[in-house]
């Protein structure tokens, strides 16, 4: 077993007493409460082959207090004998994702439309929030291969069977609940954006970030480049305007394109307060927007330099998750990176009926397309 961070999670590891499963269950909250790093169960739930309803119970619950369910050799690592033991772990502590259990063989749920569905940052939306229904729910996830899935760490197999779809209209965020079920779906094919957030997501805020920050394979080069261009005692500013595809949808008010002027009046008010800004625009319209923003010496990346032509995207992305300031629009693109950022990274959103940005926190916002959405000015 590699050691990375296990001395970490030994240190309290909280040893329940053999028994009962609720009665054991009961202590496990105890320990929660407590802030015990990880939990030992002391049952084996058959390695976690199957959904058994003991295992789904302990899954669920324990999620919601913050922890998931490890592979059995990390049990017999942390005391338990062959087969008679499974740990939890506060998912803040997990430092190895290939420490994940495996999902069970019996119980299954996917998304089969997962590629129609949006392009990179909608997919991690759906991505992530498939993983944590498979952690809290106690199921394998299944999803058709994607371009971008070499980017992450948690492999998802492809649809095996046809499952009965169900249906979540877009923009509403009705498939927050999922997270919350106290019997959770099983068996059925999602059709859904999972766009929206609940306290899951804050609960377990910084175990998505390790899930979704791409690879320093992939993001070496641009963080090299970042190096020169900004250098100590500087601050990365970054603005996202989109342009693209958000023309081409008329009068559909979730995918306005946020004007330029908003931009330009919100912007020298944030520099005036930083020593040493460096300004970086991310853009779908490299031609027209940033000479927009020439008096400020925007950075201009070397993509092709940076990153494979497939990913061309990835610098805009990394680049405003890196920035400590960001300016995003109302898209999932600049969403994922305001949410994947450090947290004390200053995120700013526009006000559409007052025409100007605002001072936002991603992780607190349960509703963020209603804010774009029919009858916002």
């Amino acid at each position: 077993m590699n050691q990375v961070g296990w001395d970490v999670l030994a240190a309290s590891i909280e040893r329940l007493p053999a028994g009962e499963i609720i009665d054991s269950f009961d202590v496990a909250k105890a320990a929660a409460a407590r802030g015990a790093s990880a939990i030992l169960v002391p049952h084996g739930f058959d390695g976690g082959r199957r959904r058994l309803p003991e295992l789904a119970l302990f899954d669920r619950e324990l999620f919601d207090l913050g922890y998931i369910r490890l592979k059995p050799e990390f049990a017999e690592a942390a005391g338990a004998e062959a087969g008679q033991g499974t740990l939890y772990v506060r998912s803040d502590l997990l430092v190895r994702l290939d420490w994940l259990a495996n999902p069970p063989e019996d119980a299954v749920v996917q998304i089969s439309y997962f590629r129609n569905l949006g392009r990179f940052a909608n997919r991690m939306f759906m991505y992530s929030n498939l993983i944590l229904y498979r952690l809290r729910s106690c199921c394998r996830v299944e999803i058709p291969a994607w371009e971008e899935a070499e980017l992450f760490p948690v492999a998802l197999p492809a649809p095996s069977e046809v499952l009965p779809q169900q249906t979540f209209a877009p923009f509403h965020g009705s498939e927050r609940h999922l997270l919350h079920l106290d019997d959770p779906m099983i068996g059925v094919d999602f059709f859904a954006y999972f766009q929206e957030l609940t306290s899951q997501h804050t609960r377990h805020k910084a175990f998505i970030r390790r899930l979704l920050t791409p690879s320093g394979y992939y993001t070496g080069a641009i963080n090299e480049w970042l190096a020169e261009e900004v250098p100590a005692g500087s601050t990365l500013v970054a603005l996202h305007v989109r342009r693209g595809d958000y023309l081409n949808y008329g009068d559909s008010p979730w995918f306005r394109a946020i004007p330029v002027e908003w931009y330009l009046e919100w912007l020298p008010g944030v520099l005036s307060t930083i020593e040493k800004p460096v300004l970086y625009v991310a853009t779908d319209d490299p031609e027209n927007i940033p000479p927009r923003f020439a008096e400020y010496n925007p950075l201009i990346a070397p993509v092709t330099q940076l990153v494979e032509p497939a990913f061309s995207f990835l610098v805009d992305f990394h680049v405003m998750r890196r920035a400590k300031v960001l300016a995003m629009c109302n898209s999932s693109f600049s969403r994922m990176g305001a949410l994947l950022g450090d947290d004390d990274k200053e995120v700013y959103i526009p006000n559409c009926p007052e025409k100007r940005f605002e001072r936002y926190d991603p992780w607190a916002d349960r509703a963020f397309w209603d804010r774009f959405g029919p009858g916002v000015a």
